[in-house]
């Protein structure tokens, strides 16, 4: 067995070719797979995450996103892409007094394995601790957009009317309210509820809101405008072989419509079309009949006086 250990050992060390042949296996390999691995791809505006001891909040810092330079595998890379790691600056042990410069490198990165951090940036964030409040802070909504002419926003509520707010005292103390993320109404003409995000009270300094979301109701109504017609036309409405004629007392009515200004301003009495159903008067004479009135859509009827007309059908 010795023997055969001895001439092995001879082999690899007097063996010029062999050793020649290995290392052109080495480096064909080497080329060969370093392309699979040598992806590169820069993440950006990764959220940097502050660690301090319980009871202190983020009072400054310098920045709040950074963006990282990373090496792997195709696939790591788009795993990365796709669910960015943490960045995480270690503040515990700080105080209030201290405005800490903490560097930022790849020992900040908590990123997935087959993945190296190449750099950071920025290097650097400033960052000073404050001592944490709790405050329960009313929600407003934060309305973006304009409604089409004719229509307004009637009302807007928000549930719940306040959060619960983690956050440094100095900053806390002076806040009122915090908003929510945009609530479009662009082009809206109906009232509807929307779930939405309440937005950081600052880009600056960190705080924690309970609970994340909250529903923003927004009703709108549309401006509507009145106008009176003060004598529209009463027609009988008859079989096509009814030929007898028909007296109707009084002849015309009053409307008063409701609708959208644009619409009521430029409607003609012709647009109105008032009538009575005399489909079933043939055996008789008199009778008191419902007017019914047809207007154009976007418009309601707020009133018709008189209502009823009294219906006499002649030559009988």
């Amino acid at each position: 067995m010795k023997h055969v250990f001895t001439r092995i050992y001879r082999v690899l060390v007097n063996n010029k070719g062999f050793k020649a042949a290995a290392l052109l296996v080495g480096v064909v390999t080497w080329y060969s797979v370093q392309p699979s691995i040598s992806f590169e791809t820069v993440v950006r505006d990764v959220p940097i995450q502050v660690a301090a001891d319980s009871g202190w909040a983020v009072l400054e810092q310098s920045a709040t996103t950074a963006d990282l330079h990373i090496r792997g595998s195709r696939e790591t890379v788009r795993f990365v892409e796709q669910d960015p790691p943490e960045i995480i600056v270690d503040m515990r042990g700080k105080t209030a007094d201290q405005l800490t410069v903490a560097e930022l490198g790849p020992r900040n990165v908590r990123a997935p394995a087959g993945a190296r951090v190449l750099n950071v940036r920025p290097a650097e964030v400033y960052v000073q601790l404050d001592r944490e409040i709790i405050r329960d802070i009313p929600v407003n909504a934060n309305l973006q957009g304009s409604l089409p002419e004719g229509f307004e926003v009637d009302s807007v509520s928000v549930n719940p009317e306040t959060v619960t707010v983690h956050g440094p005292r100095k900053r806390l103390e002076n806040i009122e309210s915090v908003r929510t993320q945009a609530v479009d109404i662009e082009g809206r003409i109906q009232s509807f509820n929307q779930r939405v995000e309440i937005a950081h009270p600052s880009p600056v300094w960190t705080a924690r809101i309970q609970p994340e979301r909250v529903e923003v109701v927004v009703s709108i109504i549309e401006h509507t405008e009145t106008r009176t017609f003060e004598s529209i036309q009463v027609n009988a409405l008859a079989s096509p072989d009814f030929l007898r004629p028909v007296q109707i007392v009084p002849d015309s009515i009053r409307v008063v419509l409701r609708g959208h200004a644009g619409v009521i301003k430029d409607m003609k009495e012709e647009d109105i079309v008032a009538f009575v159903d005399c489909t079933d008067l043939e055996d008789l004479k008199d009778k008191r009949l419902t007017v019914h009135v047809h207007v154009p859509s976007r418009v309601q009827i707020e009133s018709v006086e008189p209502s009823h007309v009294s219906v006499h059908i002649e030559g009988r």
